[in-house]
Formats: structure tokens, sequence, C-alpha cells
């Protein structure tokens, strides 16, 4: 695993465990992440979310070890196959529903220079306005419009019009992209692929690493990323006490996941 998983301790810690074949944090973290006006929510959990990277059986046999301590976790995410490894009673502790899986993606180095990537720029002023209608249009289940206004905008034009948009964040780690959007008309013309290449340029001027996440299901996506020269890290999914619900910002409905 990256060494960038592993970071400072968090003064929120339950439990932290780091081995050369696993790394567990169980932390704790506000509540609105399991309800209100949430791009994610899974009724009736506690606080407690539990992250998990390294080989499934070496995870199953550090939580199978230590959780009859420690409370359990409304939100896990966990390597895929780590869920099935485990036994029944630790499948109990971690949660019955498990939830769509999703990939993480990082780099440490700049892309290969795309076509169309000379026109990416850093958004501002009325143009960060625009940006949310964009993704309503482009990505409306996106966790972005949750926090929106802490992200630095990038976007691409296409004759004066925006093309595709994606959104920077300082992290732990160093650089948290999401809410990538690109116009449905203008999709598969390489827009999305020069914003992401141009995005690493200027973000790793200020951070070693950018790093996002993406639900496995999105293959298109996929494509994009891997064809630039991103890293897939692991692939992940969620475990939680009750069924995930992600909202549709365009809708406002809630879609299980």
């Amino acid at each position: 695993m990256p060494a960038w998983f592993v970071s400072e301790p968090r003064a929120n810690e339950v439990l932290r465990v780091d081995t050369e074949e696993a790394v567990i944090l169980l932390e704790r973290i506000e509540e609105k992440m399991f309800g209100g006006d949430s791009s994610i929510t899974v009724e009736g959990t506690t606080s407690l979310r539990l992250i998990a990277q390294g080989k499934p059986e070496a995870i199953c046999s550090e939580l199978e070890r230590r959780r009859r301590a420690l409370p359990s976790p409304g939100w896990a995410t966990l390597p895929v196959g780590t869920y099935a490894l485990a036994n029944p009673e630790l499948q109990q502790w971690l949660g019955a529903y498990r939830g769509a899986q999703w990939e993480v993606y990082w780099t440490d180095q700049d892309m290969p220079t795309q076509p169309l990537q000379e026109r990416v720029r850093v958004l501002e002023g009325d143009e960060v306005a625009g940006v949310r209608s964009f993704l309503l249009r482009s990505n409306p289940m996106s966790e972005a419009f949750e926090q929106f206004d802490v992200y630095r905008w990038y976007g691409i034009h296409d004759d004066g019009h925006l093309a595709s948009v994606v959104g920077a964040v300082d992290d732990t780690v160093g650089t948290n992209l999401s809410g990538l959007g690109t116009d449905p008309k203008l999709r598969g013309r390489g827009f999305a692929g020069a914003l992401m290449a141009g995005v690493v340029a200027a973000e790793r001027t200020r951070n070693e690493i950018v790093h996002f996440s993406m639900w496995s299901f999105n293959d298109r996506a996929r494509r994009v990323y891997e064809r630039i020269g991103f890293i897939c890290e692991s692939r992940m999914e969620t475990v939680t006490p009750h069924p995930v619900q992600v909202k549709n910002w365009a809708t406002g409905e809630m879609n299980e996941v």
C-alpha cells in the first residue's frame, strides 16, 4: 500500500492498526455524514467510521482480535473480498449491508500532455457560480455539492462554453479531486482527460500527491483515468448496518447504491 495512506495520528482515532499487511483506522466523525443534507446517508448509524487497506486476510485477523472491545462502526470501507472472508460474528459487527464498490486512484507524477490540455484553467467569479448548475446536468450525484465552496474549481471550454469541470481541495494526503463533470453532448472528445492532466500539473505545484475515488460502475471514467496514467490503488466496498443512499442533487431524491 502507498505510504501516504498512513497519515499522522488523528485526535478522533478510536483504533489504529499499522502493520506491513494491514492499515486500519476506526475514527469518530461528524454526525452529519450519516444524515441531514448530506450527499451520502446511512440511517440510524453511529458516528464511527472504519477504513482499512491491505490484505483482506490480515484485516480480518486484526479486526477479529479487537472487535469485542470496540463499538460497531456505522460505516466501514474495506478492500473488496474482505467481508466475504470474515466469519459471521465479524460480519455482524461490521454490518449487514454491502453497498456499491468503488476505486481509489492516485498519482505522484505529472500526466503525459493531452490534446486540449492548454485550455485548462482555474475558474473565477461568475464562472464558479455557473459550475453548480453545470454539475446538476453532468454529475448530479457528486459529493462535491455538499462542500462546494471549499474547492478550487478548474474548467476546460469548447467554443466559449464549459465542456468539463473538476474541483480540487487540500487534505491530509495531498490534493483530493471531486466533482468531475463533462457536458453530456461533448463526452468522448477528450475534454475530461485533458482537464484531469492539466489539473494534476497545476496541483502538483502545491501537493505531491493527487488522489480521488470513483464508483466502480463508472466504466467510462475508469477508461479515461487509466488511459492518462492514474494508478488504481485498490477496489473498495462499503459495509453498513443499513442501506447506503446517495443524493441526486438535481432531483433531491436519495438513490440506494
